[in-house]
């Protein structure tokens, strides 16, 4: 003779329906504070890089500074006289390489917000391996 099981302890519908809705939003608030860290440990990783790379750039700029022989680049006398804005610019000899006149150029890109560094030499057409200062005259003048 079979017996019936009707009589057996189980979860209803509705309890079944609460304890998978709980679970549903246990999840998603999980990757709601998952994707938010992801995305906050993102922008300060990106904050140290452009930090580390302002500490270099500031690093190379003034210990080529410090080796220059000469500033090319005329410097206002104040910084805040509206009549003679800040430089965007800065040029001065290579004082690194003796050997050969050079100069070194850094400048601010304002549309690209960044700064870029520029090697540069100045030779006559008729002795293009002997470096020149950038002022100097040939003989035609």
């Amino acid at each position: 003779m079979l017996k019936s099981k009707t009589n057996l302890p189980a979860f209803t519908l509705i309890e079944t329906l609460l304890a998978i809705s709980f679970i549903a939003l246990f999840c998603a608030s999980l990757f709601i504070i998952y994707t938010n860290t992801s995305r906050y440990s993102q922008a300060e990783k990106t904050k140290l890089e452009l930090a580390q790379n302002g500490r270099i750039l500031l690093d190379r700029l003034s210990r080529e500074l410090r080796q220059t022989n000469e500033i090319v680049s005329i410097l206002p006398a104040t910084g805040d006289d509206p009549d003679n804005p800040a430089l965007t610019e800065i040029s001065f000899q290579n004082g690194h390489d003796t050997n050969q006149i050079t100069y070194i150029r850094y400048y601010l890109s304002v549309n690209q917000k960044q700064v870029y560094r520029e090697h540069s030499a100045y030779y006559f057409s008729d002795d293009p391996d002997t470096y020149v200062r950038r002022d100097s005259l040939n003989q035609s003048g």
